[in-house]
């Protein structure tokens, strides 16, 4: 029996550490994103130029703490999230494994539907709005529950059935619009990786207990582990 366990990203995996006078050191995240600003500073491109010339330190850290969640937690908690629904559902995961290369992109289309890695976003109104018979004045921060768009049944037949060959399926896992994720077809291709190399290293996989602990935040949707075993070990 093997078992394998999905690591979340609040759990402590060791301080972040960065090179000095030629020497890795332990540092604070604090320091070591502020020692990331620096080098894009001085990294001298010319795209790198025009934006350290336009936002300020502040900006940068908080560019890099975004990037930081938006392009790595959720694409690691979409991978989770996606293997535990295969793992409940295993007609899915025989049907996946049996034909990879027709069945990758539902696949991955939902299990972003099904988990939304981010249940939620935020706006503001910047005029008044009249929405669903609700008057929203301009200036108000509205909170749009993705994950339950993703579960409306007016446009997904059966909801909360997992199937990786439904058609159309048009989430919002990555938004709509303006704001859609400018790291969407990158995620989609992390996870279609992930899934085929799981699938083919792991044919037998199944869950190894029947408990799961999500994290229990509103932001994002996230297992703090998944245990997992390969029955043919």
């Amino acid at each position: 029996r093997l078992r394998f366990r999905h690591v979340a990203a609040d759990d402590r995996l060791g301080a972040p550490m960065i090179r000095r006078d030629g020497a890795l050191v332990e540092v604070s995240w604090d320091e070591a994103v502020a020692a990331a600003v620096a080098g894009l500073r001085a990294a001298g491109t010319e795209l790198l130029a025009v934006v350290s010339a336009r936002l300020t330190n502040e900006e940068l850290y908080a560019m890099c703490v975004f990037i930081f969640m938006a392009g790595h937690e959720t694409t690691t908690n979409g991978i989770a999230s996606g293997v535990l629904a295969l793992l409940r559902n295993p007609d899915q995961y025989a049907r996946f494994i049996e034909n990879q290369d027709e069945m990758v992109g539902g696949l991955v289309d939902e299990a972003l539907r099904y988990e939304s890695p981010v249940p939620r976003a935020v706006r503001r109104a910047n005029e008044d709005l009249l929405i669903g018979g609700k008057s929203i004045p301009a200036g108000s921060h509205v909170v749009l529950m993705l994950g339950a768009a993703n579960r409306d049944p007016d446009q997904f037949p059966n909801p909360d059935c997992f199937d990786i060959a439904r058609r159309p399926n048009r989430h919002l896992a990555f938004g709509f619009g303006l704001h859609f994720c400018l790291g969407a077809q990158l995620a989609k291709i992390e996870l279609g990786i992930a899934f085929r190399v799981i699938a083919k290293q792991f044919p037998n996989l199944r869950l190894a207990g029947a408990e799961l602990d999500w994290k229990p935040v509103m932001g994002i949707r996230a297992l703090k582990n998944l245990i997992v075993e390969d029955a043919e070990k």
